[in-house]
């Protein structure tokens, strides 16, 4: 590539995005910037840009990181890896971002001990000191930096040592996130429909894995600051989550007067394949009665016609 990297466009300071910069930079540039969207076509035909998961899917060779539109795509952190040949050193730790991001491929782990806690667990930890996305952006960067100079956790994702004063800081607010919520357990609500579904409204992380561990089938997330929502379903329904997003996406374009594009950030979207989808980037038009309405739908459609093909 000959431009030389000297502007950052990014949506969201997540471990696959700032992955994907560790393995790109050296060094941050002074330009970053926050967006709303994808970033415009300007950015994403400059090479000078590095765009991390804002457009661009696999136009790697203009410095373009993303898999939201194409999700047969890896990963960026993996697609970094691909382009810019790193080093075999750091093999592991894309398989890692990428198992943790889209659910696919496998890493090389040990076993672990109390005395670890891994990359993922850290990275939330650090998430929730910070409320400005450039600054989790810029401390999320210098994590990853410091653990890719520790081949222990390049062998092993999942055991971190703690014992460094940044990453036991680190250790610290996650436990107190995990600790927060399971306070907040009373406020989980089970929907009455054909499978185990539950949702929790909070502003905390790690919902999903919490309503999943307590019989949750599909899981709803709502962000109780933003009003942003994911819906996750356990291995083997991710065809509910792929009807899930066609149907509220079609209940989307119903209060729309025009179609919305794909990458309009007006859509229901993510890796339903995979059994993980968000809603819109601009907020979602549906009512949350109405979003809880259509899954239960889905679902009862769904397991009715199961019942039907097992009738003689």
């Amino acid at each position: 590539m000959s431009n030389v990297i000297n502007m950052i466009k990014f949506i969201k300071a997540d471990l696959d995005t700032v992955a994907a910069a560790a393995l790109i930079l050296n060094e941050l540039p002074e330009n970053i910037y926050v967006l709303m969207n994808n970033a415009e076509e300007k950015s994403l035909n400059h090479s000078s840009c590095l765009c991390l998961e804002c457009g661009g899917d696999g136009l790697c060779s203009l410095n373009n990181f993303d898999h939201h539109e194409k999700s047969e795509l890896p990963c960026a952190a993996v697609q970094a890896f691909n382009e810019y040949k790193c080093s075999e050193k750091y093999r592991n730790l894309v398989n890692y971002v990428e198992y943790i991001d889209t659910g696919r491929g496998s890493f090389t782990s040990l076993s672990v001990d109390d005395s670890c806690c891994s990359i993922s667990s850290l990275f939330s930890g650090m998430l929730s000191l910070y409320k400005s996305e450039i600054t989790r952006f810029k401390k999320g960067f210098e994590f990853f930096k410091r653990i890719m100079e520790m081949p222990e956790v390049l062998a092993n994702p999942l055991a971190v040592p703690v014992d460094d004063p940044v990453l036991s800081r680190y250790y610290k607010a996650k436990n107190k996130i995990t600790d927060a919520l399971n306070k907040e357990q009373d406020k989980i609500v089970k929907v009455d429909c054909a499978v185990p579904t539950m949702y929790l409204k909070t502003q905390l992380p790690g919902v999903h894995g919490l309503l999943h561990k307590l019989g949750a089938v599909i899981s709803i997330a709502v962000n109780a600051n933003t009003g942003k929502i994911s819906i996750s379903s356990i291995p083997g329904y991710e065809n509910l989550v792929e009807s899930f997003e066609k149907e509220l996406n079609y209940e989307e374009e119903k209060n729309n007067s025009e179609p919305i594009a794909s990458d309009s950030g007006n859509r229901w979207g993510g890796h339903s394949s995979m059994g993980i989808i968000g809603s819109p980037r601009n907020g979602s038009c549906l009512e949350f009665n109405q979003i809880i309405d259509i899954i239960c739908r889905v679902i009862n459609k769904d397991m009715s016609k199961k019942r039907l093909s097992r009738q003689p």
